[in-house]
């Protein structure tokens, strides 16, 4: 599903460079692929700066209702292992984009991220807090189609945690330790 939906955007973005000149300063996106497995609880998106023709600065906010789904899917996180978790994850992000080409970028990151996982059953919590040091990448291109200030980013930050999760056992359900958390997230976006 997910491979056909980056397809179609894919073949809907034309041959527009994302980056062709500096006019669009400010943009805002709101991440659709992580919150889709979350049902769209709470919200998580970015408000950019266009620093030169080759550098943005990206403030992304994420506040997501972690589903039983996410936490225990081998795709998107394997976060947990077994039934009845749930959780909830704020994150503050800045993140510097450096565009390799017109499209696609390589990133650093810094974070704080907090973390709330709990048994449905048992009702343990588990709690963590930590900062976080990162780098990435991620391609972005306007929709010119649609509108030319229209804009999609699929992007692949991972982090660092100094304050790694450990391993916990809630009821007969695990939570995995957490060092290094990669991420998958599509942005839509708006350029001011």
């Amino acid at each position: 599903m997910i491979s056909r939906v980056l397809i179609i955007l894919l073949l809907l973005s034309g041959s527009a460079p994302a980056q062709d000149s500096v006019r669009s300063r400010w943009s805002a996106s709101y991440e659709i692929l992580e919150m889709s497995v979350n049902n769209f609880h709470y919200f998580a998106g970015d408000l950019a700066y266009t620093l030169s023709e080759n550098e943005q600065l990206r403030f992304v906010v994420m506040e997501v209702a972690l589903s039983e789904r996410h936490l225990a899917d081998d795709v998107w996180s394997k976060i947990a292992e077994g039934q009845n978790l749930t959780g909830y994850m704020r994150g503050y992000e800045i993140t510097l984009d450096h565009f390799v080409t017109r499209r696609f970028y390589v990133m650093l990151n810094a974070a704080f991220i907090h973390l709330d996982f709990e048994h449905r059953l048992t009702k343990q919590q588990y709690r963590n807090d930590t900062f976080s040091l990162g780098t990435g990448f991620g391609y972005k291109w306007n929709l010119p189609i649609l509108n030319e200030r229209i804009f999609i980013n699929p992007s692949i930050p991972i982090r660092y945690f100094f304050n790694p999760v450990e391993e916990t056992i809630m009821g007969t359900s695990k939570i995995n330790a957490i060092t290094l958390a990669p991420s998958v997230w599509l942005f839509i976006g708006y350029e001011f």
